[in-house]
């Protein structure tokens, strides 16, 4: 197995252009001077549409800046628009099948939704996951039956890549998943859907540093 070097993110941001329309371009330029991960999750877009929308939120960033971007399935894409990495569902292409030219440019995230859906994409050499919906969330509301604390904590405990938790997921939540052993927090309509993006986001960046301090100060 590969060795893993954590994300230099601990807040990983994904886009829904089709739910909330143009609110991606509009924060970006907010975004540059934050680290974050951002997702790119457009899976509707056709592969020219997904290059032109990418394109656009490259253009709304600084040259110089802290966002680690990742697009979804097409490495490559990602590789050709100089992305950080890709993001893979449980269901896409096996990993180990990605070209080798590829592998070793980009970083891969995984989305998971089990034990066993984790610990496949851990064998298989994901730089990290993610895992959820660990509480109930309006981006899928066909999952009435969530893990919770409890069930994230379960996945930290038996994996050893970084897990970022989504699902359902706030501001005040964001310290007990944490303390579940969540590498970091993931979100859709958290701060898509909020009546502020910006100060939701921020929201989330700050808790998530006030769980970290706390958390290494043993409170």
């Amino acid at each position: 197995m590969r060795s893993v070097t954590p994300p230099p993110f601990r807040f990983y941001l994904l886009s829904n252009e089709e739910q909330f329309p143009d609110q991606l371009l509009t924060l970006a330029p907010h975004l540059a001077s934050r680290h974050l991960g951002l997702q790119i999750r457009e899976k509707y877009k056709s592969p020219r549409d997904l290059t032109s929308f990418t394109e656009k939120l490259l253009h709304c960033l600084p040259p110089q800046h802290n966002v680690s971007l990742f697009i979804n399935d097409r490495a490559d894409l990602a590789l050709n628009l100089g992305l950080s990495g890709v993001h893979l569902r449980e269901d896409s292409c096996e990993l180990k099948k990605m070209h080798p030219v590829l592998r070793q440019s980009l970083s891969v995230g995984i989305s998971t939704h089990s034990l066993e859906g984790v610990l496949t994409a851990e064998k298989q050499g994901a730089d990290f996951v993610v895992f959820g919906p660990v509480f109930p969330t309006t981006s899928h509301p066909e999952r009435t039956v969530v893990p919770g604390i409890e069930g994230l904590s379960l996945i930290t405990d038996n994996c050893k890549i970084p897990v970022f938790a989504l699902g359902g997921i706030t501001p005040e939540s964001v310290e007990n998943c944490m303390k579940a052993g969540a590498y970091g927090i993931a979100a859709i309509s958290g701060v898509w859907g909020a009546s502020d993006p910006l100060k939701s986001l921020n929201d989330f960046l700050y808790q998530i540093e006030r769980s970290r301090l706390k958390i290494r100060n043993g409170q």
